[in-house]
């Protein structure tokens, strides 16, 4: 039998994944009753295929797993970067992928995590690249970069669960999806993360999280577009998405999620032969703005050839 994403380590998340909704703002749990929480449904899917079946009772939300290993690679990614951005006196968002043990296997981990998204075959997890441990409450019962990537897979897939919950809450049509519609659920998930969040690393991890699944969604619908994909005239614009999301004053109030950004964004593009030049940018904002700018052409171009 050939292998699926069933037989994933990433699959040892999902208790943690179910319950992220309610758990990831612990200051609104209140607010959410456990008897209107949606039911889930795993699938093998490729692609970032979430999705809220907004008619049935109970509402039902779709999860692909190849989409949790996807953000599992990417939050890895994030978390390396932001280690070595976080030493003193380092500004530029330029990083040597090579030179260090913790980041050499990412160019690997996430041009794998991306063929994922667009094959129907399924890869299996690579070896010799970081893998997700069993999450505990003790974390010392495992290596801290895994607690971290954990954490913020769980954070990424939160916030896209509660863009779904949105769906669902204003009960929008999932036949027949509205630009309108994405982007308020886009705001209301950011709103559910990002309010009551306190400042510092409770706001950044957050932020990172919300960084993790916008550049992810973008990225995979560079990789759509350029296969031929539908113009996805239903959603907004991805970089607009990702510029949306990480202006909420709490995400602008912690800078290093921009500077992380950024480089994760500038990596990606390259990975996927997009050319963002070397042009020197005077701070990560003004960074993150022109990747994002690069992204949207790529797309945009990627479309025309298919029309």
């Amino acid at each position: 039998m050939s292998p699926t994403s069933f037989d994933s380590p990433v699959c040892l998340l999902l208790p943690f994944v179910f319950d992220s909704m309610a758990k990831i703002a612990p200051e609104r749990a209140a607010e959410i009753s456990k008897g209107l929480l949606p039911a889930f449904r795993l699938t093998d899917k490729p692609g970032l295929a979430f999705s809220a079946a907004t008619e049935a009772t109970p509402p039902v939300i779709s999860i692909p797993l190849r989409g949790l290993e996807y953000l599992w690679a990417l939050s890895y990614s994030t978390w390396v970067i932001h280690d070595h951005y976080s030493q003193p006196g380092r500004t530029s968002v330029d990083l040597d992928f090579k030179a260090h043990d913790d980041t050499r296997p990412i160019s690997k981990f996430l041009v794998w995590a991306l063929k994922n998204q667009m094959s129907g075959d399924y890869a299996l997890w690579p070896r010799g690249t970081p893998i997700p441990g069993p999450l505990t409450e003790d974390r010392q019962a495992r290596p801290l970069i895994e607690a971290i990537t954990n954490e913020m897979t769980l954070c990424a897939v939160s916030w896209i669960l509660h863009h779904e919950r949105s769906h669902i809450e204003e009960g929008h049509s999932a036949t027949v999806p509205l630009v309108q519609d994405e982007a308020e659920a886009d705001r209301a998930a950011t709103v559910w993360l990002m309010d009551d969040a306190a400042p510092g690393i409770v706001a950044a991890k957050r932020g990172f999280g919300i960084a993790i699944a916008t550049i992810g969604i973008a990225m995979y619908e560079l990789l759509s577009a350029r296969a031929g994909g539908s113009s996805n005239d239903t959603h907004p614009n991805p970089a607009a998405r990702i510029f949306s999301a990480l202006s909420h004053e709490r995400v602008a109030a912690e800078p290093v999620v921009a500077q992380v950004a950024a480089v994760m964004l500038k990596l990606l593009l390259h990975l996927g032969s997009v050319d963002v030049g070397s042009e020197v940018y005077e701070g990560p904002q003004e960074a993150l703005n022109h990747y994002c700018m690069f992204l949207q052409r790529a797309i945009e171009a990627a479309r025309r050839q298919h029309r």
